[in-house]
């Protein structure tokens, strides 16, 4: 959400350039804080867009950047996929976009794989799960499977 879920717009609502840019430049800022270890659906601010134009491949590659230099892992969110699957997206671009990891991939980004379940037997669900890292595999992108826990307000050692 643009600020708040009370009262701000969602950005995987966003369809103009605007919009995506204000996500980027958003989601950039709270990358460069320290206090994330990890940045959840990356590519949601791409779902309602209907084509991969100029604007998605630019946006997707300013962030993409910034993760690879902050060594942010990016999540392959297994729920989007599971949409795509049920057919929630249609001819809209939804999460996971294949665009979007092609230039993680060529960007160098790590990667890890959520399930996002919103039920137990999703998290039992391996099909998405060995899709998931089949899709790393071909890409070439490198898969995180721990993560550092982030302390930006803890004292240096």
């Amino acid at each position: 959400f643009d600020q708040s879920d009370e009262n701000g717009a969602y950005f995987g609502n966003s369809t103009t350039r605007a919009q995506m840019a204000r996500y980027v430049k958003m989601t950039v800022e709270g990358l460069e804080t320290g206090m994330y270890s990890l940045l959840a659906h990356p590519d949601l601010f791409l779902r309602k867009k209907r084509e991969f134009d100029a604007d998605c491949r630019d946006l997707s590659r300013a962030l993409c950047r910034a993760a690879k230099q902050l060594q942010i892992p990016l999540e392959y969110n297994l729920l989007g996929r599971r949409n795509a699957i049920w057919g929630m997206w249609g001819n809209e671009l939804g999460y996971p976009c294949a665009q979007f990891w092609e230039i993680a991939a060529e960007e160098g980004c790590l990667g890890i794989i959520g399930v996002d379940a919103h039920s137990p037997e999703q998290v039992l669900d391996a099909r998405l799960y060995d899709e998931a890292i089949e899709t790393f595999r071909r890409l070439g992108i490198r898969r995180v499977e721990r993560l550092e826990f982030r302390r930006p307000w803890a004292p240096a050692r």
